[in-house]
């Protein structure tokens, strides 16, 4: 009750007189400074947050009691681990994505991701039939065998 009657005269303060030190301090600490946190608010932030809370309510409700203190136990652990993969991964995977593209630009990208280039003539050139020699012919004898 008390802090619900303190929330009340802090509103009717800051309605009452907004120009006035104290009405400018209420409106910047209960306006624009949550406004600016809320708004610094990601959806991967959201996305992770509710993916948490539905792991949490399932487990409660599958697994009962016993859950809450399972998650208590493990809910440093596993913003440890939420932490560790967000930064980690994301930066690696930046600075590969960075480097090949960098590569890529300069023209010095490795052997294996060039693409053959074509020539740019328009016709193949032809080759000679070669004819089998007549020393590898059977009708000759083993003596006369040459290898090609």
């Amino acid at each position: 009750m008390t802090l619900a009657l303190l929330f009340a005269s802090m509103w009717l303060a800051r309605v009452i007189a907004p120009d006035t030190p104290t009405g400018r301090f209420l409106h910047r600490w209960t306006v624009v400074v949550p406004a600016a946190r809320l708004a610094a608010i990601r959806p991967g932030q959201v996305l992770l947050t509710v993916l948490v809370l539905t792991v949490v309510t399932i487990s409660v409700v599958l697994i009962g009691e016993e859950s809450t203190r399972l998650i208590g136990t493990a809910t440093p652990e596993i913003a440890g681990w939420i932490t560790m993969f967000e930064v980690t991964s994301y930066l690696d995977a930046l600075v590969a994505v960075v480097s090949a593209s960098s590569l890529w630009r300069l023209g010095r990208t490795p052997k294996v991701f060039r693409l053959p280039r074509r020539r740019a003539t328009g016709r193949e050139r032809r080759s000679r039939a070669s004819r089998p020699s007549a020393a590898n012919d059977a009708k000759d004898g083993p003596d006369r065998l040459v290898a090609a």
